[in-house]
């Protein structure tokens, strides 16, 4: 182990010498003004008496920068790890500014802060679970072993020491913080972030990635860009990460008035240049409403007031003006009307500032300004958020300003895409279509229809409505919805929009669709013909008709329930009623009879006339319709008149016999009245007419008053003869080769332009995502050398037993639809299922600190936390305090103005961090209403410094 001590000595000397410029010193004097550090070997068994570097040594470095006294020690067999730690805890009294110890530490005290002890063993890999049982069971006898800080270091065989020994880091020396932190300027800290180079050298062979030239040639524009960018001032994220006062702000002081129940409060954070000051308060006492009102007086925003002015998440909120409804009803004192009176508005004031109310910013910036707090400002509870964030906001939040050569490039790639977009939404407006359509032949599909509904024939709705009535017209009714409904004009649309490429199929398919429209229209114009035929004179009269009929059918109905109930009554059919109805059947086929005689007498008289006049001379035995020879009946006119003179005595006996029939069916009707049954309220005569009139209007074969006796048949009848009343508009034909052609041509060129449109964004996709994975893996090469290693050494500073983690957490970012994403993982799994709660607020902890080193401390020179501790355990807290000591102590080393302000519920706790922080610790009451006096104290006077380390190693000294 000897030989391993030295060679740790000499890895921990370079890497101080490469990350911090500093040389160990040899006198260990200097630690009490000095910056370097110091490095001895001492007894593994009382750790302070200076030895060399043999079996049973221990090396420690003692470094003045951050107080810290760490221990390097070998583990084997032999090793009393019981005793070791011990010995660290009685260092670590001695070192407290508070323990009355019997063995002071001699000297002049330390007024940068206090001295802190750690341990770090060297265990072999295979002695690692009997490390762990021993810490367990020292941590078991005795919780004052959380006191100093223990971690160990397992080495393996299979690498060497040196890889190791990188990969653990040594995070308890802090060197990255201190790195960062020795940066002045924030473009210092860019350029340490930054990965340009690296984004530079993977963009110059881009284009070749891509083999269709559309893409090749927007590829080939992103690698021209990066001459385009001269520096970090052109790119936009760039600037507004780098923006901000030429001196950060400092936090002095703060007055407020009438904000929630803090009615008139004033906190002074003392004149230090680098302090802290510990508030104290039970829940409900004010402490969130105190670091809002700072927040807001800092930033115009907080995260309470972006919750609420976010219309997408926060729903239950109605009024139109947010920030004054925020200002007026949720800040303005709990004890006032929301908003009445100058008295009760809140009012906040900074360091020597007047009190006025908060500017509070626009709902549309918030966002800028919560990335503006990041770093400085911690709400409650949002630490625990950093683990749970979606990847697209977390990676949007951590990779933020990594390179200003990769944020140009991916607000040029962006840019084009949403040019292209935006060219294909302006285009998609122009015809009237929905913006978030994204896929061409969902877009030729409905110019396709646009087009049908605009240019061509539409549906004659009426005109299909009324021939849906009739029987005639049911058949041609259904042809029309088949030809231009709305399912048929969508088919049509769609069987346009797949010809895009071929007009000559397109006209061909219009064409199709137009005759298919005039043989339709010349259809129903037939049809109205006939219609029309069959009314005939009796139109001026449908109402009248219909109300016959009415009358008529319901008198049937009756007479046919009364027939029914005789026929009951008697169980045989009622004579009277039977002969009637065989009577009036008979006169209805007497009456179809003689339509057709007459019909056959005119037809008789029509030739008659046409074969004297012309026909005779030249044929005189020849029949004029099929031609046959009748020169033995005296001629064709002999033929025609012996028929003419039958058809008319046939026509005579026919009237005979409706008259005959007429006369007895009047006779009975008059004994049916005297039976209990009334009498037709239709005559036989006009029975007759209506018959003759309507009798197509019943379907089939059916017999007209058997049919209307049925009174839903009957309404179903009377509702046609109305709609016979008016007849339907027919639409005029339209000329097919023309207007296919012209509809043709239009949507040609229409798809032409959408194809156009759309393949732009289409050729954008792929070299974005190409773009965003090729940047993503260069993310993944440079971030865990810089950002991923200063948040790893902040939460492992935090993590009191970082050897019980599985693994250390990790920043993972992946490419995901084109958008980089960003996960918390631990082997390859989501953090947040792995870890406790505890530990997963950690995570957080590191990422604000982070987010302080490298950006916020540029603007302004404060941390303001709002009780940060209320998911750790006390093991955890501890080691939050022992960091808030050492991050103020830095601040005082650098010469950097600072303060930490934080608020705690638990009362020991606000001790606790006072103590470790020297800080002033305030209370605020437990009452509805703040108001002055605010109580404060100092655990700690401020002439009164923590000894200094030099007097533990006399020996070493002298």
């Amino acid at each position: 182990m000897p030989a391993i001590l030295e060679r740790c000595r000499s890895y921990i000397e370079k890497v101080y010498r490469e990350k911090l410029s500093t040389e160990f010193s040899d006198s260990i004097c200097q630690v009490e003004t000095g910056h370097q550090p110091v490095w001895r070997f001492v007894s593994a068994d009382d750790l302070t008496s200076e030895t060399h570097a043999g079996d049973g040594a221990a090396g420690v470095l003692l470094d003045p920068e951050i107080g810290l006294v760490s221990y390097l020690v070998p583990f084997h067999s032999r090793t009393s790890l019981r005793q070791q730690i011990i010995c660290a805890m009685a260092l670590g009294s001695r070192l407290s500014i508070e323990a009355e110890s019997e063995a002071p530490v001699t000297g002049a005290g330390d007024p940068r802060g206090p001295w802190h002890v750690i341990v770090t063993w060297l265990v072999d890999a295979q002695d690692r679970q009997s490390w762990i049982e021993d810490v367990a069971e020292v941590r078991r006898e005795t919780p004052f072993s959380e006191d100093v800080s223990l971690d160990a270091i397992f080495l393996g065989t299979e690498e060497d020491l040196e890889s190791q020994l990188n990969r653990y880091g040594f995070p308890r020396l802090l060197l990255q913080t201190r790195s960062v932190l020795k940066k002045q300027h924030i473009e210092d800290v860019t350029h340490w972030m930054s990965a340009d180079d690296l984004v530079r050298a993977a963009l110059m062979g881009f284009p070749s990635r891509f083999q269709k030239p559309e893409q090749r040639e927007l590829a080939k524009g992103v690698v021209e860009a990066i001459e385009k960018f001269n520096d970090v001032s052109v790119a936009p994220n760039v600037v507004q990460f780098q923006n901000g006062p030429s001196r950060p702000g400092l936090l002095n002081s703060i007055r407020i008035e009438n904000l929630r129940n803090l009615e008139r409060l004033t906190l002074d954070f003392g004149s230090e240049p680098a302090g802290g000051t510990i508030i104290h308060g039970s829940n409900g006492t004010g402490k969130t409403s105190l670091c809002e009102a700072i927040s807001l007086a800092m930033f115009g925003s907080s995260s309470a007031y972006r919750a609420f002015a976010d219309r997408t998440r926060e729903k239950d909120v109605s009024v139109t003006d947010r920030g004054r409804e925020y200002l007026g009803g949720y800040l303005a004192s709990v004890h006032s009307a929301s908003g009445s009176g100058e008295t009760a508005r809140p009012r906040i004031a900074l360091n020597e500032e007047a009190l006025s109310p908060p500017q509070l910013a626009l709902p549309a910036e918030t966002c800028s300004a919560e990335i503006a707090m990041d770093g400085t400002i911690l709400p409650q509870g949002t630490s625990l958020e950093f683990a749970h964030m979606p990847a697209q906001e977390l990676g949007a939040r951590i990779l933020r300003g990594y390179s200003a050569l990769a944020d140009y490039i991916e607000e040029y790639a962006e840019s084009g895409v949403l040019h292209a977009n935006t060219n294909r939404q302006d285009f998609l407006r122009t015809f009237g279509l929905s913006t978030s359509i994204t896929k061409v032949d969902t877009a030729f599909e409905r110019m396709a229809r646009r087009e049908i509904d605009r240019s061509l024939p539409g549906f004659p709705r009426p005109l299909v409505e009324w021939l849906d009535t009739i029987q005639l017209g049911a058949q041609l009714a259904w042809r029309w919805q088949e030809w231009g409904n709305e399912s048929s004009r969508n088919a049509l649309g769609v069987r346009l929009s797949q010809m895009d490429a071929s007009p000559s199929n397109l006209e061909a398919e219009i064409r199709s669709w137009l005759e298919e429209f005039n043989n339709l229209v010349a259809l129903s114009r037939e049809v109205l013909k006939n219609v029309e035929a069959g009314i005939g004179a009796v139109r001026p009269e449908l109402d009248q008709l219909a109300t016959r009929i009415t009358s008529w059918g319901e008198w049937l109905e009756i007479h046919k329930a009364a027939s029914s109930a005789s026929s009951a009554d008697s169980q045989e059919p009622s004579p009277l009623a039977g002969k009637l109805d065989k009577l009036q059947a008979e006169q209805q086929r007497i009456v179809e009879q003689g339509r057709n005689a007459a019909r056959h007498f005119d037809h008789l008289t029509q030739v008659d006339a046409y074969v004297r006049e012309s026909w005779a001379k030249e044929h005189p035995d020849l029949c004029p319709t099929c031609g046959a020879g009748h020169p033995e009946q005296g001629g064709i006119v002999s033929v025609i008149e012996s028929w003419r003179e039958q058809t008319a005595a046939e026509r005579e006996r026919l009237r005979r016999e409706y008259t005959r029939l007429k006369t007895e069916i009047d006779d009975l009707q008059k004994g049916a009245a005297g039976s209990g049954v009334g009498n037709c309220p239709i005559g036989a005569g006009e029975q007759a007419r209506i018959v003759e009139a309507l009798k197509w209007l019943v379907p089939g074969q059916a017999d007209f008053r058997e049919w209307i006796a049925a009174k839903s048949q009957r309404e179903e009848l009377v509702g046609v003869i109305l709609a016979l009343k008016h007849n339907p508009g027919i639409p005029a034909n339209v000329d097919v080769e023309h207007e296919a052609g012209r509809v043709a041509r239009d949507l040609a060129w229409q798809f032409a332009d959408a194809r156009q449109m759309f393949e732009a964004p289409s050729n954008w996709k792929p070299v974005k995502e190409k773009l965003t994975t090729l940047l993503a893996d260069i993310v993944n090469q440079h971030l865990p050398r810089t950002l991923g290693a200063l948040w790893s050494e902040l939460f492992l500073n935090l993590t009191p037993a970082p050897w019980l983690l599985p693994e250390r957490p990790s920043i993972d970012v992946a490419c995901k639809r084109g958008e980089q994403r960003s996960t918390l993982q631990v082997k390859g799994r989501l953090a947040r299922y792995i870890l406790n709660q505890s530990e997963v607020n950690i995570l957080g902890l590191g990422w604000f600190f982070t987010r302080y080193l490298t950006r916020g401390r540029f603007s302004h020179a404060c941390l303001v936390m709002d009780d940060p501790a209320q998911a750790l355990d006390q093991a955890g807290f501890r080691d939050l305090c022992r960091f808030w000591g050492t991050l103020i102590r830095l601040h005082r080393v650098y010469q950097r103005p600072f303060h930490l302000v934080v608020t705690l519920g638990q009362e020991n706790r606000a001790m606790e961090a006072a103590r470790a922080t020297g800080g002033i610790l305030s209370f605020l009451g437990w009452t509805p209403q703040q108001s002055e006096p605010l109580r404060a104290t100092r655990l700690i006077p401020e002439n009164l410094h923590p000894p200094q380390p030099v007097g533990l190693f006399e020996k070493a000294a002298s």
